[in-house]
C-alpha cells in the first residue's frame, strides 16, 4: 500500500541564541554584539570576546595604476542601477511591472537598497534559489513585465533546469549572479562564482568588468 510521509520541522532558527532565534538573520553575518552577547555564558567566552573587539579592518596600502582611492562593488551598483530604472516609474506602474526577490541575501547581492528606495516591488523570500527564480520567471512571463531575482554565482547551477524552461517560455528575467570569480570575503570557498557558464549556456552579451559599465548595462 502506498503510504505517504510528512516532517514537520518545529525548532526555530538559530535556537538558543536569543538575539536571533526565530530569525532568519543568523544566514548572515552575525553582528559583533550579539556574536559576544551569545558567547559570553559559554566556556572562554571572555577570551572569544576580547579577540573579536580586538579585530579592526585594515586598508591596503597600494594604490594601483589606473585605480583611485574611491571604491565601489559591482553587487552595490546592481541595486543603484535598478533603482535609477523604478525612480521614473509611478509606485502604482513599479508595482505591475517589476518583481524583485530576494533569497535572503539582500545585503549580499546589492537588492537591499531596491527594498530602502522601492519596498512595493520588492519580496523577500527564504533560502530558496529554485523557487525563487521561478516565481521571477513566471511573473516576467508576461508581456511588458520582468522578475529580477540575485543569488551567489556559486549557486546558480541549482538553477540551471528552471532557467532553461524560462528562455523556452520566452519569460523576461533579470537576473543577478554576485561574486563571480575567487573573491576575498567572510565566507569561504564555496562561495567561490568558479561556474558562472553554466548560466545562460555561456556569456553572449560579455560581463561588465567594473560597476560603472555594470550600470550602463542593466540601465
Amino acid at each position: 500500500m502506498p503510504r505517504s510521509r510528512r516532517f514537520d520541522r518545529q525548532a526555530p532558527h538559530v535556537p538558543r541564541n536569543p538575539s536571533l532565534e526565530g530569525s532568519n538573520h543568523g544566514h548572515d553575518v552575525i553582528p559583533v554584539d550579539k556574536a559576544i552577547s551569545y558567547l559570553k555564558d559559554r566556556p572562554y567566552g571572555d577570551a572569544a570576546a576580547k579577540i573579536l573587539k580586538s579585530l579592526t579592518p585594515s586598508a591596503s596600502p597600494y594604490l594601483y595604476v589606473g585605480s583611485t582611492k574611491e571604491k565601489d562593488a559591482c553587487r552595490v551598483q546592481f541595486g543603484k542601477a535598478v533603482n535609477m530604472v523604478l525612480d521614473k516609474l509611478s509606485k502604482e506602474e513599479a508595482k505591475e511591472k517589476v518583481m524583485v526577490i530576494d533569497s535572503d541575501l539582500e545585503g549580499s547581492t546589492g537588492l537591499k537598497a531596491i527594498r530602502e528606495s522601492h519596498p512595493e516591488v520588492f519580496v523577500p523570500s527564504g533560502i530558496m534559489e529554485r523557487g525563487n527564480f521561478s516565481a521571477a520567471a513566471g511573473f516576467g512571463f508576461e508581456k511588458g513585465k520582468v522578475g529580477v531575482f540575485s543569488t551567489f554565482s556559486a549557486f546558480l547551477e541549482m538553477c540551471c533546469s528552471e532557467i532553461t524552461m524560462a528562455r523556452l517560455n520566452r519569460c523576461n528575467v533579470l537576473c543577478h549572479f554576485s561574486h563571480s570569480g575567487v573573491d576575498e570575503m567572510c565566507d569561504n570557498t564555496c562561495h567561490f562564482g568558479l561556474n558562472t557558464f553554466f548560466a545562460d549556456n555561456g556569456l553572449e552579451d560579455g560581463y561588465p568588468p567594473v560597476s560603472t559599465s555594470l550600470q550602463t548595462s542593466i540601465r
